[in-house]
């Protein structure tokens, strides 16, 4: 990486994601500099410990999600929080993850 004017690429933030990206440019040939307000990995992504975990947090349709998904709306610190006032409006979005929620079977032979 360089240091200064010398550099062709500039990536602001040095957590994960900027770190990522100032790798792939380095791959790619480019001269890079990383700015950021403290120390690399010092902000957000020292909390985390430079994971990336979606699937924490998106609930995924699968196979008995349907059963555990009312226990988490009732628990105040669960993974899934629905204010009341949406909800009627996430019907439709409700009745397509529920049917994404069975296994696929097949009828071929």
């Amino acid at each position: 990486m360089e240091n200064g004017p010398d550099a062709d690429a500039v990536v602001i933030g040095g957590g994960i994601i900027g770190c990522m990206a100032a790798r792939y440019l380095l791959q790619a040939g480019r001269r890079v500099t990383i700015l950021d307000r403290s120390a690399i990995a010092a902000g957000s992504s020292a909390g985390n410990a430079g994971i990336l975990a979606f699937p924490e947090i998106v609930p995924i349709p699968s196979p008995g999600i349907t059963w555990k998904a009312p226990v988490w709306l009732l628990d105040p610190l669960g993974p899934l929080t629905i204010r009341p006032a949406y909800a009627a409006r996430l019907i439709p979005w409700f009745w397509h993850f529920w049917r994404a929620s069975f296994r696929k079977t097949s009828n071929a032979a």
